[in-house]
């Protein structure tokens, strides 16, 4: 109520930080530089088939790229990062499954622009903002490594 915006927060850390970071306008504490609200960023800066392809490239370097080699914080980290797309895969042909992409989809869906957006400036991003989804990762990972062990190593009859 203070502010007008019931999304004040979020709006200031984007304004603040990533809008001054990646268009370079200086100093944060700068008043000549307009507030952009998240949604003016997305649809007034810049067109919305360049929001959607950064969205897109945020949620894919989150789950598979960068941010993905930062969560999965261990020497064989490709290797889980490869059996959880496999796991992301398998839940495509399930319908519980499909509820834990729409689950990981929304977790990280409002941090996807701001990421894809980040991977063309020179900022590095601090992976804790987006540790929240690491759970589901590390659920599609077991699930995929444990689809391909079964499947290397036991006989036709046997299961995990």
């Amino acid at each position: 109520m203070e502010y007008g915006d019931l999304f004040y927060s979020g709006s200031y850390h984007v304004n603040k930080f990533y809008y001054m970071v990646v268009f370079g306008t200086g100093n944060p504490n700068s008043s000549s530089v307009p507030f952009v609200t998240p949604s003016e960023l997305m649809f007034r800066i810049y067109p919305w088939y360049k929001t959607v392809l950064l969205t897109l490239e945020g949620t894919a370097d989150t789950l598979f790229g960068r941010y993905a080699l930062r969560l999965f914080y261990l020497p064989f980290s490709v290797v889980l990062i490869g059996a959880s797309l496999v796991g992301y895969s398998r839940w495509l042909m399930d319908k519980e499954g499909i509820m834990l992409l729409v689950s990981m989809l929304l977790l990280i869906g409002p941090m996807a622009f701001i990421l894809g957006m980040l991977n063309h400036s020179s900022v590095v991003f601090d992976w804790r903002t987006i540790a929240h989804p690491f759970p589901l990762m590390v659920y599609a990972a077991t699930d995929g490594l444990l689809y391909l062990v079964e499947k290397a190593f036991l006989s036709d009859g046997e299961t995990c």
